[in-house]
């Protein structure tokens, strides 16, 4: 492996993180946070449910399961809010730069 895939020069993930870190307004307090439905970031780190509802969604899509099946297990209202969710998990699915991740 060449050493500038070994210090992450390619995906350059210090610069995404300060990136994310100063979108998000960051200068204190826990890395992850949650987020609302609007995407405003909140000051507090998610909770034990608010992850454990992130992971289901996101293992039922990798499974394979239809929206209609997730639908059922989160319980959101709208399809259209539950395929965003999908498409995100789906995003780098047979992506070509995978091994890179």
């Amino acid at each position: 492996m060449r050493p500038s895939r070994i210090r992450g020069e390619r995906l350059r993930p210090a610069a995404q993180l300060d990136a994310w870190l100063a979108t998000a307004g960051i200068t204190e307090g826990p890395l992850f946070r949650s987020v609302t439905r609007a995407g405003r970031v909140l000051g507090r780190a998610p909770c034990d449910r608010e992850v454990a509802h992130l992971v289901s969604r996101a293992a039922a899509a990798r499974a394979g399961a239809t929206v209609f099946r997730i639908q059922g297990v989160s319980r959101h209202r709208s399809l259209q809010v539950l395929a965003g969710y999908v498409r995100e998990e789906q995003a780098f699915r047979d992506y070509t730069g995978e091994k890179f991740l």
